[in-house]
């Protein structure tokens, strides 16, 4: 791929998009996506923002902030999208962001190992991405039990999981 840096700020739906690596770029087209396991239930988080410094050449300096908007969430289902919002759920009035702070990036066979930090409704919890590279869209996938950030949709161990899937374009 011949890029040993990238430095970009994400940004969906209404925040910015800036790109910046060793080589140049052709308009990358982000996306955020998630399933709700228990029953299929697909999803967006539109206004997010990612601070990314990847050195690939020395994994240790690499750098990955994020932040979504919770208001910004959607199911494709607006009653369900307002229960989600609310007090029962993620309660967006006091808790309007999650994050995600990377603390560090390891290689693993022909993919990527980030782990990190993601926080939800002010609960910081351990989180793993796999990172992988396919037809130039840097992938990040992981999943999640809400119940573990105190959000139980649906009562039950296990009975909470979320996948996660983040695709950046990498274009030179």
């Amino acid at each position: 791929m011949g890029i040993k840096s990238l430095i970009f700020l994400l940004g969906i739906g209404i925040t910015s998009f800036a790109f910046g690596q060793t080589e140049g770029y052709k308009n990358p087209n982000p996306k955020v996506s998630f399933v709700f396991l228990n029953d299929q239930t697909n999803g967006v988080i539109e206004d997010i923002v990612i601070e990314m410094n990847i050195h690939w050449n020395d994994l240790s300096k690499s750098q990955v902030k994020g932040e979504a908007n919770v208001k910004s969430l959607s199911t494709g289902n607006k009653m369900r999208d307002k229960h989600l919002k609310s007090e029962d759920y993620f309660n967006v009035l006091e808790h309007p962001k999650m994050l995600f702070t990377c603390s560090s990036i390891e290689k693993s066979d022909d993919n990527y190992l980030a782990k990190g930090t993601l926080t939800i409704k002010d609960i910081a919890n351990p989180i793993e991405f796999k990172v992988e590279l396919k037809d130039d869209v840097l992938i990040w996938l992981a999943t999640i039990d809400t119940a573990d950030f105190g959000i139980n949709v649906k009562k039950g161990k296990g009975k909470n999981k979320v996948d996660i899937r983040v695709e950046v374009p990498i274009t030179n």
